[in-house]
């Protein structure tokens, strides 16, 4: 048998490999850090897109608050992302008044606060 014969199917299976072995191993990487990352205290997000406080930590369940005095279970591969803390990304809101270009209508909009109201009315 030629390596030529061989070389499509080789091909193949190299393809496959990086396209879907390899990410499908990084994930699970990913996942289990987010996993061993739990920590009572710590806000996460569930694979539903609960968000929630983690309140306890056991082997086989997560306990999150998701709002004051309301508790639910989920198993620990449910967590989905730790989410992080208002503040740590840059992400924080400063109040900065910025001009939105509102791509239907071909007009300015003004996100923060303003002294008049705006009205939403359509035009006809």
């Amino acid at each position: 048998m030629e390596f030529g014969a061989l070389l499509p199917l080789l091909l193949l299976v190299v393809v496959f490999w990086f396209l879907i072995v390899r990410p499908a191993r990084k994930r699970q990487a990913d996942q289990r850090a987010t996993i061993a990352a739990l920590a009572p205290g710590r806000r996460v997000m569930t694979a539903s897109g609960l968000f929630g406080t983690v309140t306890n930590v056991g082997s086989e369940r997560v306990e999150l608050e998701i709002a004051d005095g309301i508790r639910v279970e989920f198993l620990p591969a449910a967590i989905m992302q730790v989410v992080p803390e208002p503040g740590t990304d840059g992400a924080e809101d400063d109040g900065e008044v910025v001009d939105v270009k509102d791509e239907a209508a071909g007009t300015s909009a003004r996100s923060g606060s303003s002294d008049a109201p705006e009205d939403d009315t359509p035009q006809h």
